[in-house]
């Protein structure tokens, strides 16, 4: 059975959004936020940078129909994210590397 990567992981998670007012899809802003971090930036500005620096690389994986998000927009998104299904999702996966 193939493993599931993290980016399925996180097309999980539920998104309290208003879908109609949506130009990024969730688990893609999620996604760049977590390489950000593993990669040692921690503000939401500093996230964006990266992502930013990086577009080129994040548009091999994923579509970012609305490019890359301003810092507001990380805010704001990780502001309704509930951390309990974080957890769960990143115990998921990592329970799936570990087998």
């Amino acid at each position: 059975m193939a493993q599931k990567s993290l980016l399925d992981y996180l097309e999980s998670i539920p998104d309290p959004r208003n879908q109609a007012k949506c130009s990024h899809i969730l688990s893609e802003v999620v996604f760049m936020a977590i390489c950000a971090m593993m990669c040692g930036f921690d503000t939401w500005s500093e996230i964006t940078l990266f992502a930013q620096e990086r577009e080129p690389w994040f548009r091999r994986w994923l579509s970012l129909p609305g490019g890359i998000p301003s810092h507001d927009t990380f805010n704001r998104i990780f502001a309704t994210l509930p951390p309990a299904s974080l957890k769960s999702i990143f115990q998921a996966w990592i329970g799936d590397i570990m087998g």
